[in-house]
């Protein structure tokens, strides 16, 4: 089953590390980022949206930006976005790492298919995990 799961560990009451595990057949990875608790609230918010619109997908991604605001290296990255006419999702879901000291680089890029129910209970533990009554929130897919 395709799913990836995140973890928020708060450094203060504003940011905090955003872990995610992604499982995608037999590819699987970790990968983390920092990002301002509002942008994972407004994330979390943006998924309940009914339809989901191509030109305002929901995303949420991190990484090293540059002076001008612009992300220059993804770390983190999920997006929901339509797919076909027939009212289907896609979860593009990206985790990247580099290893400093040896400039090693790591990444895996999946998508997976989703429905609005699948984002509705992802929306749900995602919310719940944010307020500390779930240890984690999941995004499965619930259609082989």
């Amino acid at each position: 089953m395709n799913s990836v799961s995140l973890t928020y560990k708060a450094e203060d009451e504003s940011h905090g590390e955003l872990a995610a595990k992604l499982r995608c057949g037999e590819f699987s990875g970790r990968g983390s980022a920092w990002f301002n608790i509002s942008q994972v609230e407004e994330f979390a918010q943006s998924i309940g949206r009914y339809p989901i619109e191509a030109d305002s997908a929901p995303l949420l991604e991190s990484g090293f930006w540059k002076d001008d605001g612009t992300l220059d290296q993804v770390h983190f990255r999920i997006q929901i976005k339509p797919i076909g006419q027939r009212g289907m999702l896609s979860a593009s879901v990206q985790l990247a790492a580099t290893e400093m000291s040896t400039g090693v680089s790591s990444e895996i890029r999946v998508e997976f298919p989703v429905i609005y129910g699948d984002l509705a209970r992802f929306q749900s533990s995602l919310l719940s995990h944010l307020n500390g009554q779930a240890t984690e929130a999941i995004l499965e897919q619930s259609l082989s």
